[in-house]
């Protein structure tokens, strides 16, 4: 199990290098190796690259879920139902967006 200070050292070590670094987590196990803070910690300094990941994306969504609410489903997103309505997407109450003629 991580506890906060690793978690808190993943964060940033995330911003450090850039989300969109190439083998940041390659870069992030190195730097774990040489911190002083975690030189006795065998279990954090034996973390695999993908297990470093894992924990990394498991923050980050933990992250988006407190500062904008919830994270949507991603099959939903990919299918494109995110933000739907039920009805088609159309507006109306019933579905139609088309305005009824009254008779007078």
């Amino acid at each position: 199990m991580f506890n906060e200070d690793e978690d808190r050292f993943l964060l940033v070590q995330l911003y450090r290098f850039g989300l969109d670094a190439p083998d940041i987590y390659d870069k992030i196990r190195e730097s774990i190796r040489g911190f002083p803070l975690f030189q006795f910690d065998f279990y954090f300094q034996s973390r695999t690259t993908t297990e470093i990941n894992r924990r990394c994306v498991t923050l980050l969504q933990c992250l988006i879920r407190e500062y904008e609410g919830s994270i949507p489903d991603v099959e939903k997103v990919m299918d494109g139902r995110y933000g739907k309505r039920k009805n088609g997407g159309h507006g109306g109450a019933n579905g139609n967006s088309k305005a009824k003629k009254v008779k007078r």
